[in-house]
C-alpha cells in the first residue's frame, strides 16, 4: 500500500525492486487490484483508496490540482499514478 504524505489517498502496489547498480533507479509503481484488501482499507474513514484503473489512466490537472504543475511539464508523467506517486524524487 502507498500513501501520499499531503492528501488522503491511498492506492495498492507491487513492492518495487531497487537496483543499485548502476545507479539507484526504482521505476514507476505497479498498481494492482486485490479485492478484500480493497474491501478492508475502504472502510477506513477519512481516506480514499484509488483504483488500479484510475491510476493507470491519464491525467487530468484541472481534477488534480495537488499534482504540480512543475512536475507535470517537467518530468512528463503518462499516468495519474506516476503523477501522484511520483519515483522521480
Amino acid at each position: 500500500m502507498v500513501c501520499l504524505r499531503d492528501a488522503p489517498l491511498m492506492a495498492l502496489a507491487v513492492p518495487r525492486v531497487i537496483e543499485f547498480t548502476p545507479a539507484r533507479e526504482a521505476g514507476p509503481l505497479t498498481f494492482v487490484e486485490l479485492p478484500d484488501l480493497a474491501a478492508a482499507l475502504k472502510t477506513m474513514p477519512g481516506f480514499r483508496l484509488l483504483t488500479a484503473t484510475e491510476l493507470d489512466g491519464p491525467i487530468d490537472a484541472a481534477k488534480w490540482p495537488r499534482i504540480s504543475q512543475r512536475d507535470l511539464r517537467y518530468w512528463h508523467p503518462q499516468t495519474l499514478g506516476e503523477g501522484l506517486f511520483n519515483y522521480w524524487d
